[in-house]
């Protein structure tokens, strides 16, 4: 019969926190009986640690999942619907976490000039879409794409490229008819109120 005292709830916190502290300081990591493995993983090869009965043969999830997934084949439609129903609402635990590391950039707009981090195959020159339409709205996109003619909207600027959808479409269908469009007054009259109501937008 066991004597008393190794029933006291104060004798039994003593001795689990002496013996706790003898695991972690590697007193009895004799009885743990580890052996090195070699991952199963073809192009890997890293050694790692475990105990006899751990049926482990990968050194991590990602050989693992690299092995595995390649054995299952690409997922279902259904099983991607399943999984994106299921983290509805979750938020990453990576979310704020930055795992690339950012290139410092100048914002190329004169009148702001903030520094701002991107990635580094990113080619931004402009730290906002504000900045950019600051120095590139209303100039044409390249020397390739189709001109319009500044200055044809005076009411609104003289340097701004307007390309006028219906200006196109009477000159294309004008020359192909012998004047018959212009001549059309139900055809010419959609498409002047069309444009017209655009402007007013």
């Amino acid at each position: 019969m066991p004597h008393s005292f190794y029933n006291n709830r104060e004798y039994r916190k003593s001795q689990g926190a002496i013996t706790k502290k003898n695991w972690d300081s590697g007193v009895f990591d004799f009885m743990r009986r580890k052996e090195e493995r070699i991952c199963a993983r073809d192009g890997c090869g890293k050694k790692f640690e475990v105990i006899h009965s751990d049926p482990k043969i990968y050194c991590s999830h990602n050989c693992a999942a690299m092995v595995n997934n390649a054995k299952r084949g690409p997922m279902s439609a259904g099983q991607k619907v399943k999984i994106g129903e299921a983290l509805k609402g979750k938020k990453s635990p990576h979310e704020g976490k930055i795992f690339v590391s950012r290139v410092k950039i100048i914002c190329a707009n004169q009148k702001c000039k903030k520094v701002f981090l991107v990635e580094r195959w990113m080619k931004r020159k402009y730290c906002s879409n504000k900045c950019a339409m600051a120095v590139t709205g209303g100039k044409p996109t390249s020397p390739k794409a189709s001109r319009g003619k500044a200055g044809i909207r005076k009411d609104i600027s003289d340097t701004i490229y307007f390309h006028s959808r219906l200006f196109y479409l009477v000159q294309f269908f004008d020359s192909k008819n012998n004047g018959y469009f212009l001549n059309n007054s139900l055809a010419y009259s959609y498409l002047s109120n069309l444009e017209h109501t655009r402007e007013n937008k």
